[in-house]
């Protein structure tokens, strides 16, 4: 195995692990004092050993717990993805809320995309289709037919273009919002806090349980880490729900590729 392709920024993660585990192994102990002691006693394993013994088990306990809370965060964000995404994505189609129609952004993914970027179809309102199939109603009953038919198609063709553009805006805002390459600060910075964070929840759930746990000095922090993770996740879903919100990043991004 070539360990110089690993990821080394990703090992941070890992080895923060042992936060949550090293919170988790010591409320264990708080539960019922003197349960390690069978294991101090020891006298066939050296303090190095032990030591070495204690890191391995509170990485693996700390890596489930982020993994266990990442899958549970993930689920809670699929649900109500799932039951009110398509609400929140897919405003009304006013002005106001199709950024995809930003000439300046239009003309940068075309530049991107080259030969597969959509084509430049003028876009048919409601309003504008409800205003022309008027005036056709003005005509002849006989006259009709073949402009209601033109009229029909052109406002397909108008609305098939738009939402290939607006696909293309919906890759680039996720683009914006995780982009696959971060510095290598931002993942030790992350690692950091997810862990923190983890350790927190774990500490504020054994607390309902576990007496000696309930204290301010260590109440006061993890609920502070909790809220902190609740802000990140509200953050997090009214940046992607929001789609203006990242049009400026979008254009910035797009701007330095086309150099």
């Amino acid at each position: 195995m070539d360990f110089s392709k690993f990821p080394l920024e990703r090992l941070f993660y890992f080895v923060a692990g042992m936060i949550p585990g090293s919170a988790a192994l010591v409320i264990y102990g708080l539960s019922e004092p003197g349960r390690y002691d069978w294991f101090f006693d020891l006298r066939s394993l050296g303090y190095r050993t032990k030591f070495a013994l204690i890191l391995l088990v509170a990485l693996v306990i700390g890596n489930s717990l982020t993994v266990f809370l990442n899958r549970i965060l993930a689920a809670i964000g699929g649900a109500i993805g799932g039951s009110k995404g398509d609400k929140l994505l897919k405003p009304l189609r006013s002005e106001l809320a199709t950024p995809w129609r930003d000439a300046k952004w239009r003309e940068l993914v075309k530049k991107e995309l080259g030969d597969r970027a959509p084509a430049e179809v003028p876009f048919i309102s409601e309003w504008l289709f409800e205003q022309r199939r008027k005036l056709i109603e003005s005509l002849p009953p006989a006259q009709q037919t073949q402009p209601v038919l033109d009229l029909a198609a052109e406002k397909l063709k108008s609305d098939t273009n738009d939402f290939e553009w607006e696909e293309w805006y919906d890759h680039y805002h996720q683009v914006v919002i995780w982009p696959s390459e971060r510095p290598f600060e931002w993942h030790v910075q992350n690692g950091f806090n997810f862990n923190l964070q983890a350790t927190s929840l774990y500490i504020l759930i054994s607390a309902v349980v576990v007496p000696g746990v309930r204290h301010w000095w260590c109440i006061l922090p993890a609920s502070l880490w909790a809220l902190f993770l609740l802000a990140e996740m509200v953050f997090m879903w009214n940046r992607y729900t929001k789609r203006w919100s990242t049009l400026s990043e979008q254009i910035k991004l797009l701007s330095q590729k086309g150099r």
